[in-house]
């Protein structure tokens, strides 16, 4: 009865060992990620309630399938020195932004009722799966100029 128990174990054991997979590790190659592109921005006179701007994109390519974020970036100059985090949605191939995300900018980088250029650039990172930012992940798209015509509007202080 024995050996016919430690037949059975044995047995047992090999077929849970049979189908074991092999574990592959994703290894990501900071030198063949591909930054994410901007598309070109329309400048405009800005207006409370006008209608969106729906600016094209590609995403970023690390060669790996794992999280990765986009933030739309503003500035005032344009390598960007001076940038803030936008307001924008983004859409598979598509970021919207509204005029009056815009205009609080823009009256913090120009004087209210004025045209103003602003610098737009998109980051990307590689996320973990507990949401915290890879390290060497993050790759700038190319930056695009735009001209906005601000609203004297009250300012809230952005983020």
């Amino acid at each position: 009865m024995k050996k016919l128990l430690y037949s059975i174990l044995a047995l047992a054991g090999l077929t849970m060992a049979s189908c074991t997979q092999e574990h592959i590790d994703v290894q990501y190659i900071p030198e063949n990620a591909v930054a994410p592109t901007l598309g070109e921005i329309q400048g405009c006179a800005l207006e409370d309630g006008g209608a969106d701007i729906v600016v094209e994109y590609t995403k970023a390519d690390f060669g790996v399938a794992t999280n990765q974020v986009h933030n739309l970036y503003v500035s005032k100059s344009e390598d960007m020195a001076d940038m803030k985090k936008a307001k924008a949605t983004f859409g598979e191939n598509n970021i919207t932004i509204n005029h009056a995300d815009i205009n609080i900018v823009a009256m913090e980088f120009g004087t209210p009722g004025t045209e103003t250029d602003l610098y737009f650039a998109l980051v990307a990172n590689l996320n973990t799966d507990k949401g915290s930012i890879v390290a060497d992940s993050e790759f700038m798209s190319n930056v695009v100029k735009a001209t906005f015509k601000s609203y004297v509007a009250d300012v809230l202080p952005t983020e």
